[in-house]
């Protein structure tokens, strides 16, 4: 089984609290501010700049917007790709915007690099022996003005380094299976079907709320979905029985359990994105650029030089990146979470998916908003002959 505690996931990519990630985030839009304000051509008087008619707030609802088409109408309908396969594409967006900004990056194209990168790491092939497997993607997505060969070979170079090349991810999709056949050890009457779909509704917001994925672990996020199914369904009368999910886990910690109500109290507050307001969005965004056509031509080499700096490993040409990414597909299946053997019985399903979230809360708990680490992970990691982040 993959070991989260030492991640790359865990190392770079977790957040200690909602306060540090606000803070990140502010950050993030002060850089974006001094950029747009470097690479701009002075603005009329009465011209308001972009980032002032578009806060983060709204900039969010258009990623939110693109991380819904991304799962339901490219990836599910069009591309017909699994839940674990976009789970990885989700993970690869959050993470590129977490740090940059749509002003720069237009995340319609972005969101089919996203997708085609997890493809190419999950080793998903939509081609036959005698085509490109990128034509045959592109085709599939069927969006010429924003799903071309040449845009995703542009993109990846900038996906990737903006990822540290750090591909393996690990989601609550990967925990859907395992929360299933658990579920039915003690719900016999529970429909797998109807629990998934419920189950995926709650988790796909846990990507379109903007923090979650950063500030929660997977199976903290997976906890909260759950209970969140049970309770939505149980509501309607599509269980038979009520289900105390605490009930099904009671070796977990309570700050587990607490962490797991503040999943849920974001996710029931949760608001979805208009689709008039993601158009005016798009309006202005476009209006941005034709009307400062500089900008897009003078940040590109800054964005590269910015890029550059970023990158795990110093990788210096883009040869070198296709082939870190394609090393890394090749060790995928050995890193990634097991997936449990048709004979497994439910009790060892069960006693797995208690192993995963104890190994979790071992290594995330959270008190006042600082990560306590159990005494034996730090003297391990004191003790570490290779500092390097592992995949």
């Amino acid at each position: 089984m993959a070991d989260f505690s030492s991640s790359t996931q865990l190392e770079n990519w977790t957040i200690n609290s909602l306060d540090a990630f606000r803070k990140r985030a502010q950050t993030t839009q002060e850089n974006i501010k001094k950029i747009i304000d470097k690479y701009t051509h002075k603005a009329k008087q009465e011209e308001t700049p972009i980032y002032k008619s578009m806060p983060y707030k709204i900039q969010q609802e258009l990623l939110d917007f693109c991380i819904h088409n991304m799962y339901y109408t490219y990836g599910l309908k069009r591309l017909r790709l699994s839940p674990k396969v976009l789970g990885t594409a989700l993970t690869y967006f959050r993470r590129f915007y977490l740090d940059r900004s749509i002003f720069e990056f237009d995340p319609i194209p972005m969101m089919f690099g996203c997708i085609y990168l997890a493809t190419k790491i999950e080793e998903i092939q939509f081609c036959e022996m005698s085509s490109s497997n990128v034509e045959a993607f592109c085709k599939a997505v069927n969006e010429d003005k924003y799903c071309t060969v040449e845009a995703l070979t542009s993109l990846e170079v900038f996906l990737l380094k903006a990822l540290k090349f750090e591909l393996i991810v690990y989601t609550p999709f990967q925990l859907l299976d395992l929360m299933r056949d658990t579920l039915l050890t003690h719900l016999p009457s529970l429909d797998p079907k109807l629990f998934s779909d419920y189950y995926t509704a709650h988790l796909l917001k846990s990507f379109q709320i903007e923090h979650i994925f950063f500030t929660y672990t997977p199976s903290q996020i997976a906890l909260a979905c759950t209970d969140l199914a049970l309770s939505e369904m149980s509501s309607k009368g599509e269980l038979a029985a009520a289900a105390d999910i605490v009930g099904l886990f009671p070796d977990l910690d309570l700050r587990v359990w607490d962490r797991e109500a503040e999943v849920k109290k974001h996710l029931s507050s949760y608001v979805a994105a208009r689709s008039e307001n993601v158009q005016a969005i798009r309006k202005k965004l476009a209006y941005f650029h034709q009307m400062h056509p500089e900008f897009k031509g003078q940040t590109m080499s800054e964005r590269e030089k910015r890029e550059s700096k970023l990158v795990l490993g110093e990788f210096a040409e883009e040869e070198e990146a296709v082939v870190a990414a394609e090393k890394v597909s090749e060790s995928v299946a050995a890193t990634q979470f097991e997936q449990p053997q048709v004979t497994v019985n439910q009790s060892s399903r069960k006693r797995k998916l208690s192993e995963i979230m104890k190994a979790e809360e071992g290594v995330i708990a959270q008190d006042n908003g600082v990560i306590i680490e159990p005494q034996e992970t730090k003297y391990r990691r004191l003790n570490e002959d290779d500092r390097q982040p592992q995949q």
